[in-house]
């Protein structure tokens, strides 16, 4: 029980780091980041404060029964503490994403890079409302925990924690479907849009082709000049003095 328990933080871990590193524009406008140690140190304090509040947790429901209530008071008091600093990482989290989040969009607003721009707004909406929910789900439950007749009865209180992982799979499956293989997603990463007008319709294409040759007289045009004259000369006689001093 406490192994998986230990699995399920460190994949939250992981998935929250994953989440900035994707907003700073990893992959995307920067193969690297850095501000990798800063999310590191994060995902390490995040994963050993929450696996530390979840064992003590599990220890204060099992063994409540042989501890005395001085040691039961203290222990629940660590597990508060505990659970206020992993709602603030999580808040930290949050606010880096959003921070990230703005910065990339303007980065990529001011390149005219459209494509781009439109997959991190769709990024931005899911976790908008990620944080919408989680918001309300935590505020209905703690009213639920301090009303003298709760809304959820005992049996009905795994819901309070499965909506939680409903929400991370709602957040993975939104990410996933943005950064699905496609056939033009190697067009996207790592290289800048080129907005040109079209001849014929006057609409806006984007081309990543700069000074390729396209038409077979271009070639001939190469090919056709003797061996003999110097091929770095251009129309106006310029050509590179090979003599040596």
């Amino acid at each position: 029980m406490r192994a998986g328990v230990v699995l399920g933080v460190i994949k939250r871990g992981i998935s929250r780091s994953l989440i900035v590193m994707v907003s700073l524009g990893w992959g995307v406008i920067r193969d690297d980041l850095k501000q990798m140690c800063k999310i590191k140190f994060l995902g390490v304090l995040y994963v050993g404060v929450a696996t530390t509040t979840e064992i003590m947790t599990i220890i204060a429901v099992e063994d409540m029964t042989v501890i005395s209530d001085k040691k039961e008071t203290e222990l629940i008091d660590v597990i508060t503490v505990l659970t206020v600093a992993v709602a603030a990482i999580d808040v930290t989290y949050l606010l880096w994403s959003l921070d990230a989040l703005n910065s990339s969009m303007q980065y990529l607003e001011n390149r005219n890079q459209n494509v781009k721009l439109q997959q991190y707004l769709r990024l931005r909406c899911f976790i908008l409302l990620s944080m919408l929910f989680a918001v309300v789900w935590a505020i209905f439950g703690v009213v639920n925990a301090t009303m003298d007749s709760p809304m959820l009865e005992d049996k009905q209180e795994w819901s309070i924690n499965a909506a939680w992982h409903i929400n991370y799979l709602f957040i993975l499956i939104g990410i996933a479907c943005l950064w699905r293989p496609t056939a033009n997603a190697k067009e996207y990463a790592f290289v800048m849009e080129l907005p040109s007008i079209a001849a014929d319709g006057g609409e806006m294409v984007f081309d990543t082709n700069v000074d390729t040759i396209d038409d077979d007289d271009d070639l001939n045009d190469v090919s056709d000049h003797p061996s003999s004259e110097n091929p770095l000369e251009d129309d106006e006689g310029f050509a590179i003095d090979k003599r040596i001093d």
